[in-house]
């Protein structure tokens, strides 16, 4: 058995854990695998930007990753071809103000659009 562990079992976990290096991290700081651990029922509101600057696909990803490393957003999804960001986030956390300042760190711009009337 221990035989079996070594040589099938073992490298198995090992290469699980260094695929999913993110999700294994975020696990162990509590933080659940989709990144927010659901320990409280806080309220989630959309916030969408239009952007500017943007001049190619890989700028997408430079705006994502500045908006998904600010605290309190539960997800960004950024779109090249209709220039906006769509983020869902915890209005206790962050607020619109605080991402459009983030994306000008990233050195594109950014405004906050009005909400949809529902």
């Amino acid at each position: 058995m221990k035989k079996i562990l070594k040589t099938v079992a073992l490298p198995v976990l090992l290469a699980v854990l260094a695929l999913a290096p993110t999700s294994w991290s975020r696990l162990t700081q509590g933080q659940g695998i989709y990144g927010v651990m659901p320990t409280h029922a806080a309220e989630v509101r959309t916030a969408r930007l239009a952007l500017k600057g943007l001049t190619c696909a890989s700028c997408k990803y430079a705006v994502k990753a500045a908006l998904n490393n600010l605290d309190g957003v539960e997800q960004a999804d950024v779109s090249y071809k209709k220039m906006t960001a769509t983020v869902l986030y915890d209005p206790d956390r962050t607020t619109p103000q605080q991402m459009v300042e983030v994306i000008e760190k990233a050195g594109y711009q950014a405004e906050v659009q009005p909400a949809k009337a529902k």
